[in-house]
């Protein structure tokens, strides 16, 4: 595939969600929003870099003891990732991403409410004159991102229509993307949309709406759900009336 045949839109279409400027651009994928932004964006797994944002974004307590050094680290070594597997599943969450390549920074991710609470990780690299975007998994998938490489830092809308056109392993059968396809998935194996829509989430030490955008389409996707269940409803008990008549 050409490069070219890989090039997005300038401006491609997404969704647009109230409040939300897409054309929001970071200055440099380096989190430099704030420290605690700095320090999250290297930890590898999703629960603890939940302890360490609460830990160091609350007003401290009398109780409240040191971040642990291990909480702190990039990676957990193999004995401390079993170690922490043994406590609860979900706690693998992140831990098996494989290492990023030197100059790689995390720009976003995609958690699950699996089992093991899988995560997806966004990373951009500086070659050259232009940064290079590799999407991992904790499985070893390949995946076919667009753009696959920029000039210049994305913009919030572009970032999105990455996430949106993403293409690989399991994706290709769900469909929608790296996000919106987990809800229809759950869905279709019989969980109510709300429930449904609480089995992923975005985040970003980067881009700080993109969860806030994420959630409002997931919301609208769900009531959008319920709109059609209750009118599949209604039609039912119309023809169930008629029949009766």
């Amino acid at each position: 595939m050409s490069r070219r045949s890989n090039r997005p839109p300038r401006k491609p279409n997404v969704d647009a969600v109230e409040g939300i400027d897409l054309e929001w651009r970071p200055t440099s994928y380096v989190a430099d929003l704030g420290p605690v932004e700095a320090i999250l964006q290297g930890i590898a797994g999703e629960e603890r870099r939940a302890i360490v944002r609460e830990k160091l974004t609350r007003t401290p307590r009398p109780e409240d003891g040191d971040v642990g050094e291990w909480l702190l680290q990039d990676r957990l070594s193999a004995e401390e990732r079993v170690l922490l597997g043994r406590v609860h599943p979900r706690y693998m969450g992140g831990e098996y991403l494989p290492e990023r390549a030197s100059g790689e920074l995390e720009i976003a991710r995609v958690s699950l409410e699996s089992s093991t609470g899988d995560v997806y990780s966004l990373c951009a690299r500086r070659v050259g004159s232009r940064w290079h975007y590799k999407l991992y998994d904790e499985y070893g998938a390949e995946f076919e991102l667009t753009p696959a490489t920029s000039r210049h830092p994305l913009t919030l809308r572009q970032l999105i229509h990455l996430l949106d056109t993403v293409q690989g392993d399991e994706l290709d059968t769900l469909g929608q993307g790296l996000v919106m396809c987990w809800g229809a998935w759950q869905r279709e194996n019989g969980e109510d949309p709300r429930e449904s829509i609480d089995f992923v989430s975005v985040s970003s030490e980067v881009y700080p709406m993109l969860g806030a955008y994420y959630e409002a389409r997931l919301e609208a996707w769900a009531a959008e759900c319920e709109a059609e269940d209750a009118e599949a409803e209604h039609n039912e008990r119309a023809v169930d009336a008629e029949d009766a008549a």
